[in-house]
């Protein structure tokens, strides 16, 4: 995305006069404290999505839900024009946005912590792990990945895959395991290759094949 031309300029004096009239209400470490370099093509590269992820299976899942996300602003917007606001969507907007920008985005971010994982299994800290896979849906009484997220044992670890984990990874109360989070997100649906990796990379760890692991799954 590039700025428009005297843009960042505008923006930082708009900043400036609403921090004169709120006062230290207001910080100044937000996108206004952003400097864009003379090089605008440069210093976009050094934050681009194949900068920050190198498997090409990440990127492109990564595209498509950044394509989603634009959609969804569009509803957003208007919807607003409308005089109707959500402050859970554009929650949810900023902190999916956020997440295409994490080095660690699906497989790799639970392969990053797969020597305490191993570990905790063999020590028996950790007796099973659930991947849940699937959607709650938007009408009211259908909760049965969230239901089943809340039965899942204390001692076993959660592997969520698709956008059903968003109904109940907000509830706080999974907590960990000798410091490793029993909530693990793999991706989205569209990323299930990310739970196969894993799976195989615990099996080549056991000595076992992948049928004799420790792991059950509930997908849609």
């Amino acid at each position: 995305m590039f700025l428009k031309a005297g843009g960042h300029e505008q923006g930082t004096s708009l900043f400036d006069r609403i921090k004169a009239f709120f006062g230290a209400e207001v910080t100044d470490n937000g996108p206004m404290a952003w400097t864009p370099a003379a090089d605008r093509v440069k210093q976009s590269e050094q934050v681009g999505i194949e900068t920050l992820h190198k498997d090409p299976d990440v990127r492109s899942t990564i595209e498509i839900i950044i394509y989603g996300l634009k959609g969804m602003a569009a509803y957003a917007d208007h919807a607003q024009i409308l005089g109707k606001t959500n402050a859970e969507v554009l929650a949810f907007n900023h902190q999916a946005l956020a997440a295409t920008c994490d080095p660690g985005f699906g497989h790799n971010a639970v392969l990053g912590v797969a020597n305490k994982v191993i570990e905790a299994v063999k020590g028996g800290a950790i007796k099973h792990f659930f991947l849940i896979g699937g959607c709650d849906g938007a009408k009211s009484g259908r909760n049965y990945y969230t239901e089943f997220a809340e039965k899942v044992p204390k001692d076993s670890v959660i592997l969520t895959l698709a956008c059903g984990k968003y109904r109940f990874n907000k509830l706080g109360f999974f907590g960990d395991i000798g410091g490793i989070p029993r909530l693990l997100d793999v991706g989205q649906c569209n990323v299930a290759y990310s739970a196969i990796q894993i799976a195989v990379a615990l099996a080549g760890a056991f000595e076992c094949g992948v049928n004799d692991l420790p792991l059950s799954g509930s997908l849609s």
